[in-house]
């Protein structure tokens, strides 16, 4: 959440399609960390250890609003509901006569590959990649996707999937698979209980899909 300063600067980069100034960046680098935060339980505040830290939480803001909506509509008895916040849906119990919701997965290149579904109750699925936000610059394609280590916006087409009991785990864990990569990505994923992950990259030449070994089946097609 320290990556803001980073993030600042590709915001930028994907409305002007130049590179981030080095200098700048380097010196966005040097704010970001866990380490420089301090929270104060007792007292509820946040104390910043380094001038020109700035916070963003849009890795996990949507799947957090997601899971609030959901809770005001069960506290009013609407337990059968769905909640969609763009890349990040949270949904209740199914719908009449239904085992689960139908929800649609993003593909990486929605020309070449059709709909595939997934059948969720009483959990959350989020998808992070570059389909939406990106920019080329100097014939490399950049996500709007800041890797925190090196201060870069990943290059190249992929998608990150993650299915969770709630969306502010699959929200924040989306980016855990999308900066690491799938195989230590879904280290991480695993070790949360009812959480699991699917990435997706695609090049000129072929398209890899992989998953966790509790991922649910994606069902093709049809109707939803």
């Amino acid at each position: 959440m320290t990556v803001g300063p980073v993030v600042k600067l590709w915001r930028v980069a994907r409305k002007t399609a130049k590179m981030p100034d080095a200098e700048r960046l380097k010196k966005a680098r040097e704010l970001v960390g866990y380490k420089y935060v301090v929270l104060d339980e007792k007292a509820k505040t946040v104390k910043l250890l380094k001038k020109g830290m700035l916070l963003d939480l849009g890795g996990i803001a949507k799947g957090y609003a997601g899971d609030e909506m959901l809770r005001v509509l069960a506290k009013m008895g609407l337990t059968r509901a769905i909640v969609s916040c763009g890349g990040d849906v949270v949904v209740g119990d199914p719908p009449p006569g239904k085992t689960g919701w139908r929800v649609e997965i993003a593909p990486v290149d929605a020309k070449k590959e059709g709909p595939r579904y997934l059948t969720l109750a009483n959990a959350a699925v989020s998808t992070s990649g570059d389909a939406e936000q990106w920019v080329e610059i100097d014939g490399k394609r950049y996500s709007h996707i800041v890797d925190p280590r090196t201060g870069t916006a990943l290059v190249g087409r992929m998608s990150a999937t993650v299915v969770a009991p709630d969306g502010l785990t699959s929200d924040g864990l989306t980016k855990v698979v999308a900066v690491l990569g799938p195989a230590r990505g879904f280290e991480i994923v695993e070790r949360y209980k009812g959480v699991s992950g699917r990435h997706v990259s695609k090049t000129d030449d072929k398209t890899e899909v992989t998953a966790s070994k509790r991922f649910p089946k994606l069902e093709e097609g049809g109707k939803k």
